[in-house]
């Protein structure tokens, strides 16, 4: 979600994509998907891409997106839309997505797409047909019949983020966020009848909404009377048994996380604009609050993570947790690549204009580092542009070699180790 934050001209002119003055690697998309227009017409806006990866020929694998009111998009590795999924509820509103593989429930072993539905509360499960891109509708939706809800089944606080898991017992577990309120659930797949699935809640966890800076209480600036600093971008760290949650106004939180719930979480980094002074106001225009920052108060956040931080992916290397966590930092329409071990922020990058325009507002973010091809035989990095230009209100989907994130950031290339099949 992009928030409305004015900030003093001369300090944002200053610090672009990370601290004042700080430059950041330029790399290009390779290609794009077809823009989608959140107008009266089309009523579609792009925001949470997964990847899922082939099981013998990975040029066959696709990218499925979630396109809010417009529903589901698949799209092949040339970027061409293949299916799209929308509904006849115009309640329904599709908000994120993740990927499960081999999940056996009910006698049956398959591969899952896992999508939150904000609008209706639920939580909606597609099967994928194992042909891949050439399957005439590679997903099938098999959620259970009447669905309960995931929070309260008020949309302005209701299901929202998701990542998935699968544990080393075989257990499916998907862990979503509650939309303008600070909780995560932790819940569990079920085999319902029919072929169906279903969901079990195992374990929530309420994330803090104030906090102490410099001898003071703190807490984020936001639009709506009661709303609170929401979460919507999370990734399994599956090795190390952690959920990395980006809480959009406060920072990146890990998260332990097991078969039987969460633990103590730590936050690992802060938004730039952590502990700042700020005036809100309200737009009787927009209809909602406007926050601005005191750029002369002191920051207690990240030189390089600019509100909201938002998309988290993993590129994982061999050796015991190691790899890169990726976040989006959509204040800044940057990236931040950090060590996935340390957490230490390594580098920034941008994706600009090259074959296809930048990638600017970015919201969902999917990493695999797998061959998927021989346009990506060093794996693919799939962002969501929240502004296609030259386009008026549309979003879409960039395609993005690994190779060329790799290269200009003095990054590792690694095909032989992030098989998300295990």
């Amino acid at each position: 979600m992009m928030r409305r934050v004015l900030i003093a001209l001369a300090v944002a002119l200053a610090v672009v994509g990370g601290a004042a003055g700080a430059q950041h690697a330029e790399v290009q998309a390779t290609l794009e998907t077809e823009p989608f227009f959140d107008n009266d017409v089309d009523d579609s806006d792009a925001d949470d891409p997964a990847i899922w990866v082939h099981p013998s020929n990975t040029a066959r694998s696709i990218v499925v997106g979630t396109l809010k009111n417009g529903g589901l998009a698949v799209f092949d590795l040339a970027g061409t839309t293949i299916q799209r999924i929308d509904y006849a509820d115009d309640d329904a509103r599709q908000n994120n997505v993740d990927l499960l593989y081999g999940v056996r429930l009910g006698g049956l072993t398959r591969d899952l797409a896992v999508v939150t539905d904000r609008g209706l509360d639920h939580l909606r499960v597609f099967a994928i047909d194992q042909s891949g891109s050439t399957a005439a509708e590679p997903l099938t939706e098999v959620t259970e019949a009447s669905p309960p809800h995931v929070f309260t089944g008020d949309d302005d606080i209701s299901a929202y983020g998701i990542a998935a898991w699968k544990a080393p017992d075989g257990g499916a577990y998907v862990a979503i966020s509650q939309r303008h309120q600070t909780a995560v659930v932790l819940v569990r797949l079920v085999a319902r009848s029919g072929g169906t699935v279903g969901f079990e809640r195992v374990d929530s966890l309420t994330l803090p909404s104030t906090f102490s800076v410099q001898n003071r209480t703190w807490s984020p600036c936001t639009e709506e009377e009661g709303e609170l600093p929401q979460v919507e971008g999370m990734v399994f760290d599956v090795r190390r048994g952690f959920l990395f949650a980006a809480q959009e106004d406060v920072g990146i939180w890990r998260i332990p996380v097991g078969a039987h719930g969460f633990a103590a979480p730590r936050l690992v980094d802060r938004v730039r604009e952590f502990g700042q002074a700020y005036t809100r106001t309200f737009d009787p225009e927009e209809e909602e609050f406007v926050c601005t920052i005191d750029p002369s108060s002191p920051s207690a956040g990240s030189d390089y993570l600019a509100a909201d931080a938002e998309g988290l992916t993993i590129y994982p290397l061999n050796g015991n947790g190691r790899g890169y966590l990726l976040a989006s930092s959509q204040g800044s329409s940057t990236f931040v690549v950090y060590d996935l071990a340390s957490l230490q922020p390594l580098d920034t990058f941008v994706i600009g204009d090259g074959t296809t325009d930048a990638v600017d507002e970015s919201d969902g973010a999917m990493v695999v580092a797998v061959p998927l091809g021989a346009t990506f035989a060093h794996g693919l990095l799939v962002t969501h542009d929240g502004d296609d230009e030259p386009n008026d209100d549309a979003t879409n989907f960039k395609f993005t070699r690994w190779e060329d994130v790799a290269g200009p950031l003095g990054l590792t290339i690694d095909t032989s180790t992030g098989d998300p099949r295990g």
